[in-house]
């Protein structure tokens, strides 16, 4: 696995011992001597483990999250490796619900495993990083390399025998139909099996849901109540009355309650000042834009998003990269 120039990991001091890695790869990952740390207690992740500031709870969703995973225990009084699906269409808010999720009860568990499962190279970087971190280690340069064939095993190994709730959680990992395909990834092959491991696994593929026998949670659109709250947050709309409010529903309704859909859009009205005064005059310039989008979309790429997820985002990442750049790029970070 090739080094990433110019980037560092830190490790960051938080309450008790709890340590939290941010960063991205770099240099060279050194075979551990030493035996595996029995005290990591905290989080790793390659970005925030926090929802977007703008995020409406899903209670129903929430809940069948917390159900299969949080409150069960086997009838021995066991906590067995439990594998919960979060599955939908992209864009849909499969990710922030599990943000949320770990929010609620990150103290339920010992540590926080945070893995970027999209593409082999970063699955392959988060695990090799995770086995530097259980295992005590920091790159040195000169030293061996650690495979990703070494470090996988070891980072299953090392929860075994262990006591507590630990949670994986592997995101996006979207590549998983088509074993003949190139950036296929055998999930099977990065997943603990140990007592007290809660893993869950976020994706577009609606075959995910075959891995387990748990209740796959589908996340598709929002309730339309739900969906008017995150308009008006993302729009900043502080105070709406009857008029606006109708004008919202009817926006949120032909976004297909789809939750970047919204946000993209309020978004947009935001640092629009002629929508800001008249949200009434968005459809119009959604609808034609929506049109223009689907004139020169191939019509393959339409299986990742909705519609109106791929128009909202043209429209608005246009209008915030000519107001804010860098909010603009903040926006093509963390897509479901």
């Amino acid at each position: 696995m090739s080094a990433l120039p110019g980037n560092t990991y830190h490790h960051i001091q938080i309450s008790g011992n709890a340590r939290v890695l941010l960063g991205n790869a770099v240099g060279q990952v050194t075979e551990s001597t030493l035996a595996a740390r029995a005290d990591y207690v905290g989080q790793y992740a390659n970005s925030s483990l926090r929802p977007v500031a703008n995020y409406v709870p899903r209670p129903r969703l929430h809940q069948k999250i917390k159900e299969q995973l949080h409150d069960q225990k086997n009838n021995d009084g066991r906590d067995y490796t439990r594998v919960l699906v979060v599955y939908g269409l992209g864009g849909a808010g499969k990710s922030q619900l599990v943000l949320q999720y770990i929010q609620e009860y990150r103290r339920d568990y010992m540590a926080v495993f945070w893995i970027e499962a999209g593409s082999k190279e970063t699955i392959e970087r988060d695990y090799v990083q995770i086995y530097q971190l259980l295992y005590g280690r920091q790159a040195d340069i000169g030293q061996a390399i650690v495979k990703v064939e070494e470090a996988v095993p070891a980072v299953k190994r090392w929860f075994q025998g262990r006591e507590g709730r630990w949670l994986v959680v592997l995101d996006s990992a979207d590549t998983i139909d088509n074993n003949q395909h190139r950036s296929y990834i055998d999930l099977k092959y990065f997943m603990p099996d140990a007592l007290g491991v809660h893993v869950i696994i976020t994706s577009r593929s609606s075959t995910a849901k075959e891995i387990t026998q748990l209740e796959a949670v589908e996340v598709a659109e929002m309730e339309a109540l739900e969906a008017t709250e995150l308009f008006k947050r993302s729009a900043k709309i502080k105070e709406a009355g009857q008029k606006i409010l109708e004008e919202i529903s009817v926006i949120v309704k032909e976004l297909g309650y789809l939750a970047l859909a919204i946000t993209l859009a309020g978004l947009y009205i935001s640092v629009t000042p002629r929508l800001q005064s008249d949200i009434g005059r968005y459809l119009p310039e959604y609808r034609q834009r929506r049109r223009v989008l689907l004139q020169r979309r191939p019509k393959q790429h339409m299986h990742r998003y909705e519609e109106s997820v791929l128009s909202t985002w043209e429209t608005s990442y246009e209008a915030i990269t000519l107001d804010n750049p860098a909010a603009a790029r903040l926006l093509i970070i963390r897509e479901g």
